[in-house]
């Protein structure tokens, strides 16, 4: 290395700018001894004894230049030519400090990493002849405030942009900033040279109970210490400048005048601490701005570093849809999403990480599409087939509510024609391309409705479930006429009167004839297998079928070829078995039942009988099987205004009877809707549990004659009870 004027400028530069200020004040940068010259060899004495003239230093200049020079061979770093730049040019190039694009000369905080690169560098830059440099990089940063009286230009600058700690020989970042102390410090340096009010009272203990002890933390720069939340509120002051403050207050106590003293020190204080809290406030602004600036910077160039990598993906052949997210992709965004320019050099490193990244992108995203496709082509398929179904059944009930009968959308979906359109992957499926195999649809559901229709005719016929393995019997390849000529030929079987189902539920007085029975069963039970309905419906049987041909022929109608509809319009049909007082005109449904439940009364009766627990005699009067006079008739209009005329009296009589002793029922009372409780009479010729509900005397009259053949007495066959009509419960 060649020796130039770093070398005789080195001597010069011993004293640093730290070196000029007061004690109170802590260097930002550790002063460090400029290196020293190496001193010449001293020429070699002569000796006497030699017969040759004495030696001596050499008079050519040239030869004594080479003499001190000392090159060296080898790499060299990158300072190499500002070694050998004289300081009157290095001193003007940093005095031109500029952060400008134009001018590329060094920065205030390049100033700062120049002082670490080497010991020469340092030695000029932290000499006071290198403030004007200072000055002008600082001068240099637009709004930054000028550079407060108590720090030197390179002290100020690392406070503001740097984030070393204040602490000797501490290496730890150092975050937490206290702009009024002049103080940037680590978490674990804080404890040691920080401290809060009552922290100070614990350390001066021997000072804190005097009166100034409080005058003089109070006027000594404080402030919430930033980035400790449980500090933000409290007052942080600087231990050693505490110190300081009380060792130089203690001293002037030991003056003559130490009161006036003492009170020119107190307003020093004062002075000091107004204008620590206005500088700091006004650098703790500009930091502030800074670091939002340079925050805004950092991402500008990771945006554009972004760019830059979607540009290169998008010329290699990549489709930017993509790309992945920053957000979600932590790889992607490590890689793309950098605070560094992307050079050539770069691109070739991180192009092989990335291109994996966008393909597994690439590969989730077609997946999503074909599972979207493949749904919007589902649901297309569900609204034409639906369509189809309604189509090929042509039934007069809404088959929504038969889906659970047709066969499963998946069977159908699983036919070959049908898998070839979604393994056509089409955005959706149109009526063109469901025309193509609605054909073979159609057969699939016309095969599965002919099952569904041959279970119910056998459970119809039989009473009972179809056998085992007679769905597997159903599975037949027959022709499209032959499928579509048993379905007509079941349906009509199924349409007529004596195919019908009684609800098992005590509650539901209900028939169901087909299709409504498949209606009802798939609320009670979504299965679709018919079978399972019967747990809630039975058939009728053939002791009702008899009973249901029979009342076909008293209407006068065709018992093998009678259907549903040719009684479901029928109006004024009326019990011939009832007494025409309490008989009632309703519909085929409705009588059909009332037979059937009045069958089922008389069972009950016989059942206890044969356990011994009734003995008087019962009748029925509503046999059909060995009775053979009529079971129903259709009035006409006339016939049954006449007998609602005659009826409306006797119940007008049953209101007023005298033998029961009746609250608030007849004359004015009753005319005026105001039955609430009265005495009503009940059977005791029934058994328990199967008597009628408490009624007038007329109508207990008519049961006991009816139900048990004998004139009825009523002190010994029947008994009083109080009968509420909002709770028709007997007490």
């Amino acid at each position: 290395m060649v020796t130039t004027r770093w070398g005789a400028s080195s001597s010069k530069s011993n004293g640093s700018l730290n070196a000029s200020e007061d004690v109170n004040k802590e260097p930002l940068l550790a002063d460090k001894p400029g290196r020293k010259r190496r001193r010449p060899q001293k020429p070699q004495t002569h000796n006497e004894d030699s017969d040759g003239p004495a030696s001596g230093p050499s008079r050519n200049r040239d030869s004594a230049k080479t003499e001190q020079i000392t090159r060296r061979s080898g790499n060299r770093g990158k300072l190499r030519d500002m070694m050998d730049m004289p300081i009157d040019i290095f001193t003007e190039v940093g005095y031109h400090t500029d952060k400008s694009d134009e001018a590329q000369y060094p920065s205030t905080l390049d100033l700062r990493h120049l002082t670490l690169t080497c010991k020469r560098i340092r030695d000029i830059l932290m000499t006071k002849g290198a403030k004007r440099i200072w000055a002008a990089a600082l001068s240099s940063v637009p709004g930054l405030p000028e550079c407060p009286t108590d720090l030197s230009e390179p002290q100020y600058v690392r406070l503001l942009l740097t984030n070393d700690c204040d602490a000797p020989g501490c290496d730890a970042r150092a975050a937490q900033v206290n702009w009024f102390s002049r103080a940037r410090c680590c978490q674990k340096c804080f404890e040691t040279k920080m401290a809060h009010k009552y922290g100070l009272k614990q350390i001066f203990s021997d000072v804190c109970n005097q009166a100034w002890f409080s005058q003089i933390t109070h006027l000594t720069p404080h402030n919430g210490f930033l980035g400790r939340r449980h500090t933000v509120y409290q007052g942080c002051y600087s231990i050693e400048r505490v110190a300081r403050a009380i060792e130089a207050y203690e001293n002037l106590l030991q003056e003559p005048n130490h009161q006036e003293l003492a009170e020119a020190y107190m307003q020093q204080l004062d002075e000091e601490r107004i204008y620590h809290l206005s500088t700091g406030s006004s650098m703790q602004e500009w930091h502030n701005g800074y670091i939002a600036t340079k925050a805004a910077e950092i991402t500008a160039r990771k945006n554009a570093r972004l760019a830059s990598v979607k540009t290169n993906l998008v010329e290699s052949g990549w489709d930017p849809i993509d790309f992945p997210s920053i957000d979600n992709c932590k790889e992607f965004r490590e890689l793309a999403f950098k605070d560094q320019q992307l050079t050539p050099k770069i691109w070739n490193n991180i192009k092989p990480k990335l291109e994996p990244l966008v393909q597994r992108n690439r590969d989730a995203r077609l997946e999503v599409e074909r599972t979207r496709r493949r749904r919007q082509c589902d649901e297309a398929i569900s609204v034409l087939y639906l369509q189809t179904v309604r189509e090929t059944l042509a039934l007069s009930c809404d088959t929504r509510h038969l889906q659970p009968y047709f066969p499963h959308q998946r069977l159908i979906n699983a036919l070959p024609c049908v898998e070839a359109l979604f393994e056509a992957d089409m955005e959706t499926i149109t009526g063109d391309s469901w025309f193509e195999v609605v054909d073979e649809v159609r057969t699939f559901i016309r095969r599965h409705w002919r099952k569904i229709l041959k279970q119910i005719a056998i459970v119809v016929e039989t009473g009972t479930a179809p056998p085992e393995g007679f769905q597997n019997e159903m599975e037949t390849d027959d022709s499209e006429e032959k499928i579509v000529e048993d379905i007509d030929i079941l349906t009509a079987k199924l349409s007529r009167v004596t195919a019908a189902f009684i609800c098992k539920a005590e509650s539901c007085k209900e028939i169901h004839w087909f299709p409504a029975i498949l209606i009802r069963s798939a609320f009670q039970n979504p299965s679709a297998d018919f079978t399972g309905a019967l747990r809630f419906h039975e058939p009728l049987g053939v002791e009702r079928q008899h009973l249901v041909n029979r009342m076909l022929v008293d209407l006068g109608l065709d018992a093998d070829q009678a259907t549903k509809s040719d009684v479901k319009g029928l109006q004024h049909l009326i019990c011939t078995r009832c007494d025409p007082n309490i008989a009632r005109y309703t519909s085929f449904n409705e009588i059909l039942r009332h037979y059937i439940d009045a069958q089922g009364w008389f069972s009950a009766v016989q059942n206890a009988k044969q356990t011994g627990s009734h003995s008087h005699k019962v009748i029925n009067d509503h046999d059909w099987i060995s009775d053979d006079t009529p079971l129903i008739r259709q009035d006409d209009s006339t016939k049954k205004a006449m007998l609602e005329l005659a009826k409306a009296a006797f119940r007008f009589e049953a209101t007023t009877d005298p033998t029961c002793d009746i609250y608030r029922v007849g004359g004015e009372d009753f005319r005026r809707n105001a039955v609430y409780r009265e005495i009503r009479r009940y059977c005791k010729l029934c058994p328990d549990g199967l008597s009628p509900m408490p009624c007038p005397t007329s109508v207990i009259k008519i049961h006991i004659r009816a139900k048990h053949d004998k004139e009825p007495d009523l002190d010994t066959d029947t008994g009083r009870d109080l009968y509420d009509a909002i709770c028709p419960c007997p007490t």
